[in-house]
């Protein structure tokens, strides 16, 4: 059977829910992405590629595919395998503009804020950063999502000795939070590390 009925077949039993997918050359991975709908998007890489599609799609011949609970936990798992498995053609663009890493400072209150250029030398030793993130409206979702459940800080300035506009919507912790339910790591850090899945083996 041909590379491309074969990917074809295999495309068509991707099923239609959040996750996340790979595509490989024999065992190299080459590219790792997430999706609100799986097969719609692996099949867009293929119909409809972009300039960077073109440099890796016709040295695909496996995909494998991880569903998610929901787009949310896509968008974590991808930053966190792209993280560790370190796949080429996502590490060669990972200082383009697009790619997003939030950053977590390093107080007894700690700060968060996004960026585009994680833990460079002057912030290092300051702050932790988790990324990198390919999708910088569903991450700002899935923050403004964890803020209601966890109120932070989310300017990189102190927080002054008056309450903000978003400590009356029950979104920050105020100029004097308690310490103790606030020190340390970011409550709800965890979540921005860790997800739940379920694979699917591959073409």
């Amino acid at each position: 059977m041909k590379k491309e009925e074969r990917l074809t077949r295999y495309i068509n039993t991707i099923p239609k829910t959040p996750g996340v997918y790979e595509f490989f050359h024999a065992r190299e991975l080459l590219y790792i992405g997430k999706a609100a709908n799986l097969r719609d998007r692996v099949k867009s890489h293929f119909r409809a590629p972009s300039y960077q599609d073109r440099l890796f799609m016709d040295k695909v011949t496996r995909i494998a595919c991880l569903e998610t609970p929901s787009e949310i936990d896509a968008l974590l798992l991808e930053a966190s395998l792209i993280k560790k498995r370190q796949p080429k053609y996502n590490i060669l663009w990972k200082d383009d503009k697009k790619y997003f890493y939030v950053e977590i400072t390093k107080e007894p209150l700690p700060r968060v804020s996004l960026t585009h250029q994680p833990n460079r030398t002057q912030r290092a030793d300051t702050a932790h950063s988790i990324g990198p993130f390919t999708d910088g409206r569903a991450l700002k979702f899935a923050l403004r999502v964890l803020r209601r459940a966890f109120p932070y800080y989310a300017s990189t300035k102190k927080h002054g000795v008056l309450p903000c506009g978003y400590c009356h919507l029950d979104l920050c912790p105020g100029p004097s939070p308690d310490a103790r339910s606030y020190k340390g790591p970011l409550p709800g850090r965890k979540k921005l590390q860790g997800v739940n899945k379920k694979t699917q083996s591959g073409a």
